[in-house]
């Protein structure tokens, strides 16, 4: 896909840092860590962490969250056609689940599962053969931007003048679920469309974006208040809890159309 768009004229800076974007009159000065550069566009696609909303949105307060990985080679007693979920402390969270990669490699994911790692590998080892022994191949793991109550009271709305936000940047992974790749494909779609617009017409991206971002608000406003309906119904029981996770994320897996 780079290659591709080097082919078609695009100058890639790998590596670059943004260090600071400034307005200008017509467009913007973005200082990179080696060069500056101006543009009159910008699409921030640099993630939950991005450095673009920071300097645009200098104000904002954004509320963060973690979620960690790790992948180990061998095996463990769980049905490889399924991801399955667990919830440690019988509330939504900390809550972690487990993958399979092929046939000699299974994922274990979650948020806030560093201060349960240790009861987490017993709990796996005396249920399903885990090997407390065993290392990972690899760790990793992301940050999550909570912007929803922001996006959806219109304190922050994700694009400013010719400047435009997508996907983590812009806060639009869905809740319950919090996934962010479709919403993240779709809006850098419509950024792309707003610009060709604003090119077009001599009008701001801002006015098009936002405008064409109506179907995916309308997705988080749907199922935004399921966040607290799942803390309050845990509150019930374990059984309650399972019920009600199930039909969660039927609502934001099955039913999204994204």
């Amino acid at each position: 896909m780079i290659k591709k768009a080097e082919d078609s004229g695009v100058e890639l800076y790998d590596s670059a840092r943004v260090v600071k974007i400034e307005e200008l009159e017509y467009g913007f000065a973005i200082k990179l860590s080696e060069k500056e550069i101006k543009t009159r566009f910008i699409i921030g696609a640099d993630g939950a962490t991005s450095v673009v909303r920071k300097c645009l949105f200098p104000g904002l307060k954004v509320r963060y969250s973690g979620a960690t990985r790790e992948v180990y080679k061998s095996d463990i007693k769980l049905d490889h056609k399924y991801m399955h979920w667990f919830f440690p402390v019988h509330q939504i969270r900390p809550r972690f689940d487990i993958n399979f990669k092929g046939d000699d490699l299974f994922v274990l994911e979650g948020g806030g599962l560093n201060k349960l790692n240790k009861e987490i590998k017993q709990l796996l080892s005396k249920d399903y053969g885990f090997d407390l022994n065993l290392k990972p191949v690899w760790k990793d793991g992301c940050t999550m931007s909570h912007l929803h109550e922001e996006l959806l009271s219109g304190s922050f709305v994700p694009a400013k003048g010719d400047a435009i936000l997508v996907g983590d940047a812009a806060g639009l992974a869905l809740p319950v679920g919090y996934e962010g790749i479709g919403t993240a494909v779709h809006s850098g779609v419509l950024a792309a469309t707003a610009i060709e617009n604003a090119i077009e017409t001599g009008n701001r991206a801002e006015n098009f974006y936002v405008h064409s971002l109506k179907s995916v608000m309308a997705e988080i406003k749907r199922l935004n208040p399921l966040e607290d309906w799942l803390k309050n119904e845990v509150e019930k029981g374990d059984e309650t809890l399972l019920d009600a996770v199930k039909l969660a994320f039927e609502k934001s897996f099955l039913e999204s159309t994204y």
